[in-house]
């Protein structure tokens, strides 16, 4: 079997939460937990893609601790980080994970990959209704190719997958609907701030055994704890 790459943007920099993905969550930084659910996958194997500076040194020394390669790239320009990385890693589709998201849907990886395989013509998609930081994307490499070379704008530079989404004349793209037990679009667990880290950091607390957390498994627990939050 052919392995995906996922690949992971990272960055130390961050003007709402400074290095938040070197917080500790149960004693390890949280790009640790993010990798450690984005390995689970038998279809897929994750690349970090880095800015080229010297702060994100430690993150290409803790991708070689975790066993996973690091490229690195333009710290501004993320769209040609993921081309640069997709030239090292050729694939016909390419799956994007951020480091926003500790709770990140790993089993939304084989589900996606399995519905570019049954609809061949494909060349974006994401789950929809999932719970606002639990998604990853899928991509062609066609679609990575093209808006390399024809996204000008900053916004679309910096995101990734932007130009693709605003230009369904030029990519066949796809949102199909997520699990029905997912589909919390309501539910907030990725990180921009302090309050969301100590958020997620009480999730892993109290639900983490040793393995990652299944969203799938634990949605209820979640919500539960996110509707005593906001009381």
């Amino acid at each position: 079997m052919v392995r995906m790459p996922v690949i992971l943007q990272a960055r130390t920099g961050s003007s709402r939460l400074p290095s938040k993905v070197l917080k500790k969550i149960l004693g390890k930084p949280m790009i640790y937990h993010i990798i450690e659910r984005l390995k689970i996958p038998e279809e897929s194997f994750v690349v970090l893609a880095i800015p080229d500076t010297e702060e994100d040194k430690i993150l290409c020394e803790l991708a070689d601790e975790y066993n996973i390669p690091c490229v690195k790239g333009s710290e501004d320009d993320v769209l040609s980080r993921y081309h640069k990385a997709g030239l090292k890693f050729p694939s016909d589709y390419y799956i994007r994970a951020t480091a926003d998201n500790p709770l990140v849907d790993y089993e939304s990886i084989p589900r996606l990959i399995s519905y570019i395989k049954e609809n061949k013509n494909i060349d974006y998609a994401c789950e929809d209704k999932l719970p606002y930081g639990a998604a990853v994307e899928i991509f062609s490499r066609k679609a990575l190719e093209i808006s390399n070379k024809l996204a000008k704008e900053k916004g679309d530079r910096e995101h990734v997958t932007l130009f693709i989404k605003k230009h369904p004349e030029l990519f066949n793209i796809a949102f199909p609907l997520a699990p029905e037990k997912l589909r919390h679009p309501e539910l907030r667990i990725t990180v921009d701030y302090e309050k969301d880290f100590l958020f997620i950091k009480k999730i892993y607390e109290k639900y983490y055994k040793g393995s990652p957390i299944s969203l799938s498994e634990n949605i209820g627990n979640i919500i539960k704890e996110a509707m005593n939050e906001k009381k």
